[in-house]
């Protein structure tokens, strides 16, 4: 999957998201870097279920450069770490394609009769 999204709620600093990519890598985010804020953020990631920047939908997107093939939750040293309605993206349209076009030609070659040679 390129694209990961997931709905948070009363995020704090000390929540964690790890993805892991095929690459072999893994990105680490902590709190302020999965709003896209820094340490001086105005509201602050405080765990706050009324401010907008803790609690909504966050998007995590590779724009083709890898591919996301996991991911971790944290929460160090406390207990909380609230998500929902985890989704992925689905396959772009060229993959599609590419997808049917095989299935198409695995049909016509299984339906493919093959000559045999007329006994005279």
């Amino acid at each position: 999957m390129q694209v990961l999204s997931f709905v948070i709620g009363s995020l704090d600093t000390y929540n964690q998201v790890i993805l892991h990519f095929a690459s072999g890598g893994s990105m680490q985010l902590d709190g302020y870097q999965i709003v896209g804020q820094g340490p001086n953020f105005l509201d602050g990631i405080s765990g706050d279920q009324l401010i907008a920047a803790t609690n909504g939908r966050v998007f995590f997107d590779t724009q083709g450069l890898d591919t996301i093939t996991g991911f971790e939750l944290r929460s160090l040293g406390a207990n909380a770490f609230e998500i929902d309605n985890i989704s992925i993206a689905a396959p772009e349209p060229a993959t599609w394609g590419m997808m049917i076009l095989a299935a198409g030609m695995a049909g016509v070659a299984l339906r493919r009769r093959r000559t045999r040679p007329a006994m005279a």
